[in-house]
């Protein structure tokens, strides 16, 4: 239950972030090759772990690690605004709140 709850919340996170960015610039930014390079930054560190809840703590602090990243690299160019940063702020206080449930469940 706590898994299924995780994953519509990530959903629908996923979702809005889509949305806003295709509106916000155009629908290239969904571009499948730039997604896996990012996927990648996320997955890639736990591909090892045999520990699903392990995993998912690890995929949580590797999403964390990403949100700050893009807000770094968006800071420096004239992409960058307070919608944007909202919804990545919005999304690590997700990630944050999912990863604390996971330790609970620890």
């Amino acid at each position: 239950l706590l898994f299924e709850k995780l994953y519509l919340e990530v959903q629908t996170h996923a979702d809005y972030a889509a949305e806003k960015s295709i509106g916000l610039f155009s629908q290239e930014i969904l571009d499948l090759s730039q997604q896996l390079k990012y996927f990648e930054k996320i997955l890639s560190p736990i591909a090892s772990e045999k520990d699903f809840l392990k995993s998912t703590i690890l995929a949580e602090e590797n999403f964390q690690k990403l949100i700050k990243e893009l807000r770094s690299e968006m800071k420096s160019s004239n992409s960058f605004d307070d919608g944007i940063d909202n919804m990545f702020l919005s999304h690590m206080d997700a990630s944050q709140n999912r990863r604390s449930l996971l330790k609970m469940n620890q």
